[in-house]
């Protein structure tokens, strides 16, 4: 396949609507309940990023988003935790004539991959996941019978060191601070490539800074390493 027909084959990167791709409880900011590892509810409370992986002929496509959430249980001044959606969706519209049905297909987020793999190996540097839920969208669902999941994970306190734009936040630290920054970085890194997860896509925005703690957390788009 050529590269200009690679790239007519796939869109990546959408901003979609919410209300077409995301579940009535998250458009309305009702109560999430999730079942694993034990039933719990969450309050969605606003969306941050969505990511789209959408395709003309082959799949699975889906779309992504990642909310700020809390315990229902708390009040909503209380920690706060991310919440991840992924769910099956059509491929892409033709030129002319309806959305085309893809096979509904069972999958597993990478993502949720990696933080159960966290969860079993008692990582001391990346955030827990507090829960989730894999299952199927209904009759109702833009894939029915395709795979719809839910997870959360902890908003580790502590400043991001990189945005979209760059390591600015870590440049606005002091000098001192700084400096201090590399040494940590280099045992934390360590420390999570022992235990066998790195972000996808490594860079400044996956790291989080603890101040009082002077320590340092890998954060965000995390993934089990493949052995070489």
């Amino acid at each position: 396949m050529s590269f200009l027909a690679y790239a007519m084959d796939i869109t990546i990167d959408i901003i979609a609507d919410e209300k077409i791709w995301f579940p009535g409880p998250i458009q309305k900011r009702k109560i999430l309940t999730l079942e694993d590892p034990t039933s719990s509810n969450w309050k969605v409370l606003h969306k941050i990023n969505e990511h789209v992986e959408q395709w003309h002929t082959s799949g699975p496509c889906l779309a992504s988003a990642k909310f700020i959430c809390h315990d229902a249980r708390v009040s909503s001044k209380g920690p706060t935790a991310f919440l991840r959606v992924v769910q099956q969706i059509p491929y892409v519209r033709a030129d002319v004539g309806p959305l085309r049905a893809p096979e509904t297909t069972k999958f597993t987020h990478p993502e949720l991959k990696a933080y159960k793999a966290l969860k079993q190996r008692n990582s001391p540097n990346t955030p827990k996941l507090l829960a989730w839920q894999e299952g199927t969208q209904d009759s109702s669902g833009l894939v029915p019978g395709g795979f719809i999941t839910w997870f959360i994970f902890e908003n580790i306190e502590g400043l991001a060191l990189g945005d979209e734009n760059g390591a600015g936040p870590y440049w606005a630290l002091p000098p001192e601070t700084r400096t201090r920054i590399p040494e940590v970085f280099l045992k934390e890194y360590n420390t999570a490539a022992e235990v066998g997860i790195l972000p996808v896509f490594e860079g400044p925005g996956n790291l989080i800074w603890n101040e009082k703690r002077e320590t340092m957390y890998v954060s965000h788009n995390l993934e089990e390493m493949t052995p070489c």
